[in-house]
């Protein structure tokens, strides 16, 4: 579903600018006397909002998240840029919603573009002034040819192109919908389930070279954690300001936590994955407390678990913001900050002060494959978040409060409509071609990587 967030309140952009001037790139500034902070960005995938202490106390499975928030500043109205992955991270990277930067909807196993390559990411500009540039984990913005990492401004990358559940793997641990473990036999079809990609075995990428397929899911944090370590101690040793993307798999299926941590909890794999993900950000924050603390920003944030919808269950997600001595420590700010962006088209949902209008709803498709029926709202329905944050009951439309809040929504949707069109619009390259998918050995059914000569 596409949305959007309006004036009065802060634009979509807001967060990767905050990030911009940060970095000290504010236009006319000279910055050579000035010492750039480095930037660590940790984006979590499919985090619902309770899934942090911090917003729902029974949650017992993220100390370090929750210890980060009391030391910093909490988010209670920030907003992933789309319910969906790649159109999530589009935004983050460009400051640009879908609409604009032209990424509405996830790309594949064999998609041959990405990311549309006139679009300038965060980390080209940082690199650009003379950041080392680093990223850890899923991309999900094409990994053919120009679309790959390394060539969108990441000086180093590891991780996988996609989600951990677009290619069978040895461990699949758990998913929702099941995604059968790759055949031992290579006579074997793979993993024949329709919402389960198969062709293709998971890839881990260092730079351009796949170093592992199928990945190992549950070895994966591991990796990640010694690549982020040894990513800022290099830096900091070396005296050279860093960007550090790190874009986890949790929480999105299949959960395939290590054995330890499933050991570690009654609770099952959801709460396992929760503390590995947690210990992980710990890991991160440690580190760089140690090297650089009071010169360095930490930025929390996630891409929903309520896939591909505008209620607030698709798009609100916990966040916070790190900066010892810069961000004031145990704050909740209510500003809200991003909006909703995802499929292509026309704007479905706005948000305008403590207002939220939807003039489409339902469209979503289930877990289990099914997709609901789409309802047009003419007039939209209209609700308050400050009286009715689960959007229960929407505003009676024959009230003065409703009648009111339309109008100014009517008049605020069809300026953002007339902005987009006359802007800079980018179109993404959605083409699928097999012959672009990952594999290091295309003659095996599974392209493992492992014992290949």
């Amino acid at each position: 579903m596409e949305g959007c967030s309006v004036s009065p309140i802060l634009p979509a952009a807001l967060f990767t600018g905050f990030l911009y001037y940060v970095a000290n790139l504010r236009p006319g500034v000279d910055t050579n006397h000035l010492q750039k902070p480095n930037v660590i960005v940790i984006l979590a995938d499919d985090i619902g909002w309770g899934d942090l202490g911090q917003n729902w106390p029974r949650t017992s499975e993220t100390p370090n998240l929750d210890l980060m928030a009391q030391q910093g500043m909490r988010f209670a109205d920030f907003h992933a840029a789309a319910s969906t992955c790649s159109p999530s991270r589009a935004s983050l990277l460009t400051g640009r919603l879908g609409l604009r930067n032209g990424v509405t909807r996830n790309f594949a196993v064999g998609s041959v573009g990405g990311l549309p390559l006139n679009e300038s990411t965060l980390a080209e500009i940082l690199k650009g002034v003379g950041y080392y540039t680093a990223m850890i984990g899923k991309w999900h913005l094409g990994h053919h040819g120009l679309y790959h990492p390394n060539n969108r401004g990441f000086d180093y990358y590891s991780g996988i192109p996609y989600s951990n559940d677009m290619g069978c793997t040895d461990t699949p641990g758990y998913d929702i919908p099941f995604c059968p473990p790759c055949p031992k036999d290579p006579e074997t079809d793979c993993c024949k389930h329709k919402d389960c990609y198969s062709t293709v075995a998971l890839p881990l990428f260092e730079n351009m070279s796949i170093v592992e397929q199928p990945v190992n899911l549950s070895a994966l944090t591991e990796h990640y954690a010694e690549r982020a370590t040894r990513i800022i101690q290099h830096a900091s040793k070396n005296r050279k300001p860093f960007f550090l993307y790190v874009a986890l798999a949790h929480m999105h299926v299949p959960l395939s936590p290590a054995v330890h941590f499933v050991n570690t909890t009654r609770q099952g794999v959801y709460s396992a994955s929760l503390r590995e993900m947690d210990s992980l950000i710990g890991l991160i924050k440690n580190t760089s407390d140690t090297t650089d603390k009071e010169n360095t920003i930490i930025w929390f944030t996630g891409g929903s678990s309520a896939k591909q919808t505008t209620w607030e269950g698709g798009h609100r997600v916990p966040t916070i913001a790190y900066w010892p001595g810069k961000i004031p420590a145990n704050i909740t700010s209510t500003a809200l900050l991003s909006g909703a962006a995802g499929r292509f088209g026309d704007l479905q949902t706005v948000r305008l002060e403590q207002y939220k209008a939807y003039y489409l709803t339902g469209g979503a498709e289930a877990c289990g494959g099914g997709t609901g029926p789409e309802q047009l709202h003419d007039p939209p329905l209209i609700f308050d978040l400050s009286r009715d944050v689960e959007e229960g009951a929407p505003l009676d439309s024959s009230s003065a409060e409703y009648r009111g809040v339309l109008e100014r929504v009517t008049a605020e949707r069809e300026a953002v409509l007339q902005d987009i069109a006359t802007d800079n619009v980018s179109r993404a390259d959605y083409t699928i071609d097999p012959a672009v998918e990952p594999c290091c050995n295309h003659q095996h059914i599974v392209c493992r990587c492992q014992g290949q000569k």
